[in-house]
């Protein structure tokens, strides 16, 4: 199962899953290379504090990449240290594996019932949505978001799923994020043309009720209100396609 998605280069970076050393590709060129594009859309300048910052932030990002990841994106909304790590899965369901229904962990402990919805993308069909918000810290001090996407088909499924962060980056992140999936294509292995994907479906009854109403803004930590999130795009360039590996 091979994962095809369209990016805007400009908010979204594919973390690599290794370094092939014999292409003379390693990790200090490539965290090099991503720093140096950062710097052009820094109009303000990238000062050496804020270079080691986005430096440990792109460490973080590679480490953060999982084995069942066809591809990880980190998610950059604007010229600072903010961002947001997103994993893309696809796999084939085993003999007599049912559905899971709702891209959400029962083990979890939310805030407020999970926001469940019908999500549609063109190349994969009728999945859903889960936006939710899980208590943080030590005892419980403030909230993080994250939001979650599920389609399914008798073959297999295609989960898309974003690391809890600050809720207000859920927010600045939820719109650039449905148009990534919704680019989503899947084709067979080693073939970039051919659609390898029946259409998925949702039972109505997952996404009804639809959860509590989840306000973005009020849910945000007294944190976020201290970090200022600065906009500062370089010009428009072309979006990107990314593969699974």
């Amino acid at each position: 199962m091979n994962i095809l998605l369209y990016t805007d280069s400009r908010s979204w970076l594919q973390l690599p899953d290794s370094f092939p050393t014999a292409q003379g590709e390693l990790p200090r060129e490539w965290e090099n290379g991503v720093i140096d594009a950062m710097r052009e859309v820094w109009t303000d300048g990238m000062d050496n504090a804020a270079e080691q910052t986005q430096r440990e932030a792109l460490r973080h990002g590679l480490s953060r990449v999982q084995p069942e990841d066809a591809i990880t994106l980190q998610y950059w909304p604007t010229a600072s240290v903010v961002n947001a790590i997103v994993h893309v899965a696809g796999r084939e369901f085993g003999p007599g594996e049912q559905r899971a229904g709702v891209p959400l962990d029962d083990t979890v402990q939310y805030v407020t019932a999970p926001a469940l919805s019908t999500f549609e993308a063109n190349g994969l069909g009728s999945g859903v949505e889960a936006r939710y918000l899980i208590p943080a810290g030590a005892n419980n001090e403030f909230v993080l978001g994250g939001v979650n996407y599920l389609f399914e088909n008798e073959r297999g499924a295609v989960l898309v799923s974003v690391e809890p962060t600050l809720p207000k980056l859920i927010g600045l992140m939820l719109e650039p994020l449905r148009e990534v999936v919704r680019s989503i294509r899947v084709t067979e292995d080693g073939d970039t043309d051919s659609a390898a994907w029946d259409r998925a479906t949702v039972d109505d009854a997952v996404v009804a009720p639809y959860g509590d109403t989840w306000n973005i803004g009020a849910a945000a930590d007294s944190r976020e209100q201290r970090e200022g999130i600065h906009t500062s795009h370089g010009q428009p360039s072309p979006a990107r396609e990314a593969q699974s590996r």
